[in-house]
């Protein structure tokens, strides 16, 4: 602990900077005694969680003046711990909008645990567009699922657990949000898949669940060929992980669409959670750069990092507004791709029928007369004798 509270000293407040070094060990103590929240597991917070909350919560009081559009933000969403932030009636109002315009039975058509690619394709065997949600052990991944459909957080169909480590396989649900998808296009049977993924990090779990868990989520990303987004959720008040790091340039080696999510938005202050905003964002972009390469990392799409609270339902009507316009566009992508192939095909095969019409040579059928022989019998018919040097 002395270690990090030296290596800490740069970032603390101005009024811890000055301090010896045994008080800054007594200072970090008491923070990471605050850091564990009162609904969470003793055995579902680790060491290294404790200390990364510290860590990013002096970021955040060392971080400079909060970016007014972030603000501007923040304020329209309703985000942040407010007056009455626990306030039921707020959130059972946020809900009813939510399912006024995006409610829909969602259903599970699937789960797996295994790697192989046959075991991959059990969830989703029609090959419906798949939105995948990863991110580390009580992130809030099912909670955000149940919030997408408009059901309550911690009711929904998928589970939610205080313990770490609850999600245990890759779970499929079915769901076909109105106006989501184009029916010319895509079926009246079409919808898309949410993908409920366990986390990684530390869990109530031995160490060889935790590697197959780390292996699946690998073997998912690399092979479902029915991935078209992945949101990567962050906890606000912990900031990016380095598995974080390495799940997002998995995601870009990939090339699959990635949206980072900060989620328990209703746990810091309005101006804190800007802070936290900037922060996370300054990482995202950090580690994206760290895993690509000097001529691409220029040319990389920037990561958007979207805001909600899956308790007060804030954010979700935003967060479905760019899924739809993602799938939307990717759709219109596929089409005109495949338009296009269709064309490039039909001009190639006409222009190589072309070329054989103008080089082959006229030739006659086999068994069939030439035209010098057809002529010596149409003069005989005629009674006139015709001598030909064969």
């Amino acid at each position: 602990m002395l270690r990090t509270a030296l290596a800490l000293r740069p970032q603390l407040p101005r009024r811890l900077r000055g301090s010896h070094a045994e008080a800054l060990v007594t200072e970090l103590e008491e923070l990471k005694r605050r850091a564990k929240r009162r609904s969470e597991r003793a055995d579902s917070l680790s060491e290294q969680m404790r200390e990364e909350r510290v860590m990013h919560a002096l970021r955040i009081a060392n971080c400079e003046g909060p970016d007014p559009a972030v603000l501007r933000e923040i304020e329209t969403l309703k985000l942040g711990r407010r007056k009455h932030w626990h306030d039921q009636k707020r959130a059972s109002q946020l809900k009813a909008r939510v399912a006024r315009r995006h409610a829909f039975e969602a259903q599970e058509v699937g789960k797996t645990g295994g790697l192989a690619l046959e075991d991959l394709d059990k969830g989703n065997r029609n090959g419906r567009p798949e939105v995948a949600l990863l991110g580390h052990s009580n992130c809030g991944k099912s909670a955000l699922l149940n919030a997408l459909i408009g059901a309550k957080a911690r009711r929904g169909p998928a589970e939610v657990d205080s313990r770490a480590g609850w999600t245990m396989r890759l779970h499929f649900y079915w769901a076909r949000p109105r106006g989501l998808l184009d029916e010319a296009h895509a079926g009246s049977q079409q919808g898309l898949v949410l993908v409920d993924t366990p986390g990684y990090g530390h869990a109530v779990a031995g160490a060889k669940e935790l590697r197959h868990w780390r292996d699946l989520i690998e073997a998912y990303v690399s092979s479902s060929p029915s991935l078209r987004l992945a949101l990567l959720l962050v906890d606000c008040s912990r900031g990016l992980c380095a598995a974080d790091g390495r799940v997002l340039r998995l995601l870009r080696k990939r090339r699959v669409p990635t949206f980072a999510v900060l989620t328990k938005c209703d746990l810091l202050p309005p101006a804190e959670l800007a802070r936290s905003h900037a922060i996370v964002s300054a990482q995202v972009d950090e580690a994206l750069r760290n895993g690509a390469a000097p001529s691409r990392a220029d040319a990389a799409p920037a990561v958007p990092l979207l805001m909600l609270s899956s308790h007060f339902y804030s954010g979700i009507d935003g967060l479905w507004e760019r899924l739809g316009e993602t799938l939307h566009r990717q759709e219109a992508e596929r089409l005109a791709r495949l338009q296009q192939e269709a064309e490039e095909g039909e001009a190639a095969a006409a222009a190589e029928e072309g070329e054989v019409a103008a080089a082959a040579p006229v030739q006659r059928r086999r068994g069939e007369p030439g035209r010098l022989m057809v002529r010596i019998r149409r003069e005989r018919e005629r009674g006139e004798s015709t001598t030909c040097d064969l």
